[in-house]
């Protein structure tokens, strides 16, 4: 029983280094928030709808992902001491982070491009791939019930910005929107 136990804790202690590093360090710091930040920041101008739209959701974000830089990823730093990785252990987390990567990103090399870019921006899509595959989760469905929350939303807000098909054609035209979704999308993964 002792054995088992001992096993149960290292598997636990496993998995939340793994999700903590791949998921939430990896992917939402050192991927989807830089990314879009820096695309955002370059190629939209500040008086953008679409620009306005996002500053709320990246406020921070450059000031949070340098503290974790500091404080997470560098040698001696907090993640190396405290996972229960040795640094083998570590750099391979690190070097297969973007395999292992959930929510759609890892889905790049195996789609087309039109097929990629639709599970990223439908997550209905996404999901439907995930539950043809096998994985069917209390997490997908919860996660598809706030996507569609999130969808209104969004929709509602640019419907207030883009209220006719003409100005919703010339958003879709947009140089700047054009230029923004290729470098945010072009960079995922890298």
């Amino acid at each position: 029983p002792r054995d088992w136990e001992y096993f149960k804790f290292v598997f636990r202690s496993s998995l939340f280094g793994i999700v903590t590093l791949v998921d939430h360090l990896y992917g939402v710091h050192l991927q989807v928030s830089n990314i879009f930040t820096m695309a955002m920041r370059e190629q939209l101008s500040k008086d953008t709808p679409l620009r306005r739209f996002l500053v709320p959701f990246t406020y921070g974000t450059i000031a949070i992902n340098d503290a974790a830089r500091v404080t997470l990823v560098t040698p001696d730093s907090w993640v190396p001491r405290a996972y229960p990785f040795d640094e083998e252990g570590l750099q391979l987390a690190w070097a297969n982070a973007y395999r292992h990567l959930p929510g759609g990103v890892e889905l790049k090399v195996e789609l087309t491009e039109r097929a990629f870019l639709q599970t990223i921006f439908d997550r209905k899509a996404y999901i439907d791939i995930r539950i043809e595959s096998g994985v069917d989760t209390q997490y997908y469905k919860q996660a598809l019930e706030y996507w569609l929350m999130l969808r209104a939303f969004v929709k509602g807000t640019f419907d207030v910005y883009y209220p006719t098909a003409a100005d919703q054609q010339r958003f879709v035209e947009d140089a700047e929107t054009e230029h923004f979704l290729l470098q945010a999308m072009g960079n995922l993964g890298q």
